[in-house]
């Protein structure tokens, strides 16, 4: 697959490739005013192009907290 050019000519990608992200997150209520919250995401990217070149990174994050109105 090449179908991107780079300013010298040059083929900037050639290969396969795949990405995907997914994500969560949860809001519970502790009282009128008061509520803690949780999410959690996790992305992907694997190029299946052989060579030195080859990237295949992953991230998960995660977060807590808590959220008062004054």
């Amino acid at each position: 697959m090449d179908w991107l050019l780079n300013a010298e000519g040059t083929d900037a990608f050639k290969g396969d490739f795949s990405a995907w992200a997914v994500s969560a997150g949860y809001q519970y209520g502790l009282s009128k005013r008061t509520s803690v919250y949780g999410a959690l995401s996790y992305a992907s990217f694997e190029d299946n192009e052989d060579g030195a070149s080859s990237v295949k990174p992953s991230a998960v994050e995660a977060g807590l907290g808590l959220f008062h109105l004054f």
